[in-house]
């Protein structure tokens, strides 16, 4: 409730801003409330994009291209290809309805998505004898994305 009164002594208009606090709790509340999770299943579609192209392009998501194999694991594979043995690990990230490795979390507050295939973590970093091929992460641009569609789900919301 607003009340608009007029002080006779200072001849100051004040304005009470009586039960703002109840609105406060009320759109607190309807936040706290918020489910996210159809977002973050859009949003993870977005992610299985993106490590498409990290692959096609050879590659990570900070724009880094992987290290070229060196020639003797070139002979021991049979081929060229970074990050490709025998598929598991592209699979994991890129497929569509996902692997056995692929790790794909939601629920109405949070995602966790990536890969559980061993060898991700090792090529990631790196080793002593492996050099880093950053595979797994966001780029500033899907960050800008996933942001952008939860303050949509946040506006929408709060209209409810």
């Amino acid at each position: 409730m607003i009340s608009v009164s007029k002080r006779q002594t200072t001849g100051q208009t004040v304005i009470e801003l009586k039960f703002l606090g109840g609105i406060y709790q009320e759109i607190e509340n309807q936040f706290r409330e918020m489910d996210y999770e159809p977002v973050l299943r859009l949003f993870g579609e977005e992610m299985r994009g993106a490590h498409y192209d990290y692959f096609g392009r050879r590659a990570g998501p900070t724009g880094s291209v992987w290290p070229a194999l060196a020639a003797s694991t070139i002979l021991r594979k049979g081929h060229d290809t970074i990050l490709v043995d025998k598929t598991p690990l592209k699979a994991s990230l890129t497929d569509p309805t996902g692997t056995a490795d692929s790790v794909r979390e939601y629920t109405h507050r949070g995602m966790v998505w990536g890969t559980r295939d061993a060898k991700s973590i090792f090529h990631q970093f790196g080793t002593v004898n492996m050099p880093k091929r950053g595979h797994v992460g966001l780029t500033g641009e899907l960050i800008d994305v996933l942001v952008s569609a939860v303050a949509d789900t946040v506006v929408e919301g709060l209209k409810a």
